[in-house]
């Protein structure tokens, strides 16, 4: 890695903090991307030699993407250039990406077109037919798959062979005891006149929000506070908010995953949705006149802990700045207010060139840094 990376093993730290594990100590603190000529072209080029040397040393490399459709161009020209880094060697990509969210996106188009030189293939991934959801219900059940045939075809119906609506409404029909377990004999039985009448939502979304509605008002804050904050968040995050919303997030979050709502990976201290139909699901919950001000509220008791120095980090200050641009300069208290944001916008923004997250950099709502230039804080 070293003959590889060079004196810019440092700057490819940034990106990738976990290679800190296989560099010498000297790079940790070294230069970053803005030193170069083309801090985005270096970019690229140091990270496929990296994996070019990773995929050398190695096991076989998997390395899988999700949601592709949501990657910007930089992003796909980056993957590009990964594939062609390590043409031949033992490393295997895997792209997910939904054809109903392609829409008119060229760029993507033409990228999954390009996809046929690194001989990639295409699998479409279809919904769940009749005998895939009776097999389903036969193993869940512990039943013959002649028995659990009706309701399968029933639930089917409902839910079209998603497995994530299947999933829940499943959850759904046991709370309601539609599907109950019987002592004599001892087995899963259920009403399928009664299966059939219910009137079931054809919207996921929906289900699992009335679902999220039975859950206890601590659990459903912490989903909230969840879906405010992303798919995924950190325990140091959790615990500052905790703070202010004087509830164990934490801990809430580690009963929700047990309801199969989150994924908690204690290794790496953080929580992330299981799906994103769930995540989304939450922020339903969030009357849609309050979800600016709770986007503010997290979003300034994030701030006030990056105000100290020596607790900063780039996730801390990138998740402060995001929650209070999702809030917006309209909820914004006080004029004292517009210039202590401005300002940590713009040191977002700085911060995300150093790393050369171009979009993001970029991007960074203005509205903030305008008003607070209109009001004459020359300061910023």
């Amino acid at each position: 890695l070293e003959n590889a990376l060079g004196s810019q093993a440092g700057a490819l730290l940034a990106l990738v903090p976990g290679l800190a594990r296989l560099l010498p100590l000297q790079y940790v603190q070294a230069a970053t991307f803005s030193d170069c000529v083309d801090p985005l072209l270096s970019m690229r080029y140091m990270l496929g030699e990296a994996l070019s040397v990773l995929s050398s040393h190695s096991w076989p490399i998997l390395i899988f993407l999700d949601d592709i459709q949501r990657a910007d161009p930089a992003s796909l020209h980056l993957i590009s250039n990964l594939l062609s880094s390590v043409a031949g060697k033992p490393v295997f990509f895997a792209f997910c990406h939904r054809d109903d969210e392609l829409g008119d996106s060229a760029p993507l188009k033409v990228w999954l077109a390009s996809l046929s030189l690194f001989n990639v293939e295409a699998i479409n991934v279809e919904a769940l037919n009749v005998e895939a959801v009776n097999e389903l219900l036969s193993d869940a059940l512990h039943l013959t798959p002649r028995i659990t045939r009706p309701l399968a075809s029933v639930l089917h119906h409902k839910t079209a062979g998603n497995p994530l609506f299947l999933r829940q409404l499943l959850g759904s029909l046991s709370e309601q005891r539609a599907i109950y377990f019987q002592l004599n004999p001892p087995r899963w039985v259920w009403d399928l006149t009664e299966i059939q009448n219910m009137e079931i939502s054809d919207d996921v979304v929906a289900l699992l929000t009335h679902q999220m509605q039975k859950l206890s008002s601590e659990m459903q804050l912490a989903l909230i506070v969840a879906a405010c904050i992303g798919s995924s968040l950190s325990h140091e995050v959790l615990e500052i908010l905790s703070k202010d919303l004087e509830l164990d997030l934490v801990n809430v979050l580690k009963l929700a995953s047990q309801k199969g709502f989150m994924i908690h990976d204690a290794e790496d201290a953080t929580f992330q949705f299981s799906h994103d139909k769930i995540e989304q699901s939450a922020y339903h919950l969030i009357p849609e006149e309050q979800r600016r001000e709770r986007h503010m509220r997290y979003g300034l008791a994030l701030c006030i802990h990056c105000m100290d120095m020596s607790a900063q980090s780039d996730e801390m200050l990138f998740t402060a700045v995001n929650q209070i641009n999702r809030g917006g300069p309209n909820a914004i208290l006080g004029t004292n207010q517009y210039q202590v944001l401005a300002s940590m916008n713009l040191q977002a923004g700085r911060r995300a060139i150093d790393l050369s997250d171009y979009a993001s950099g970029e991007f960074l709502d203005a509205s903030v840094i305008h008003t607070s230039i209109c009001r004459g804080r020359d300061q910023v």
